[in-house]
């Protein structure tokens, strides 16, 4: 009999040997930025933009064109004003004045682990103490077809998908990286249509699948 410890270790090796690839269509690279002390990252609204926490400020990037949209250099601080440490949330910048965000972060939080067309993110530990972030196609067959995308050698602070499902992200302390699909926006409730307004606003519901 073929044991589950043979089969875990055979998918392990085959992991372990796979390439390092970018994601596939419908996903295109969109934000590649590389920075010391990233603090956490959240989507603004279904996922067009994304906010930035640093340990020396914030900023408001584009998620279709990876352009910096507004920058605020004030040093971050666990009492300052703009910190909702309950929520992981900070409070937008720019266009997004006057809104709080929650984060992927340091201190906790996630994104969606299920997006576009059901893409699914997952986080595994090859080789610890790195970690690896696998993207697997729609309706994989476990871990068949996986795609490592990803090896943060530094804390990855979360991966995952944009309310829309549209983003994916993935935040580690020195490095952000975001896809964005080419193909359109969902249609009915996926664009916002029947979504409360906790949803439209960018800020999931805890009970909501989370990728770390």
């Amino acid at each position: 009999m073929y044991s589950r410890t043979a089969k875990f270790q055979t998918l392990y090796e085959q992991l372990l040997n796979s390439p390092y690839v970018s994601p596939p269509p419908p996903w295109r690279k969109t934000v590649e930025l590389e920075k010391e002390c990233i603090l956490g990252a959240g989507f603004v609204d279904e996922g067009s933009r994304l906010i930035l926490l640093y340990e020396d400020g914030r900023e408001l990037l584009d998620c279709m064109t990876g352009n910096t949209i507004t920058l605020d250099d004030t040093p971050f601080e666990q009492d300052c004003d703009w910190w909702d440490a309950r929520d992981l949330a900070i409070s937008g910048i720019g266009p997004a004045s006057g809104r709080w965000i929650r984060l992927a972060c340091a201190f906790g939080g996630g994104y969606h682990r299920v997006g576009y067309m059901n893409w699914m993110v997952i986080v595994v530990n090859l080789f610890w103490p790195h970690t690896d972030v696998l993207l697997l196609p729609p309706y994989s067959n476990g871990l068949d077809g996986a795609l490592k995308i990803f090896r943060a050698t530094t804390m990855l602070l979360g991966c995952g998908f944009s309310p829309d499902g549209e983003s994916l992200a993935v935040v580690a302390r020195d490095q952000l990286l975001v896809y964005r699909t080419v193909e359109g926006r969902y249609e009915g409730s996926r664009d916002g249509e029947g979504m409360g307004d906790e949803k439209r606003s960018g800020v999931v519901s805890p009970d909501a699948g989370w990728a770390s």
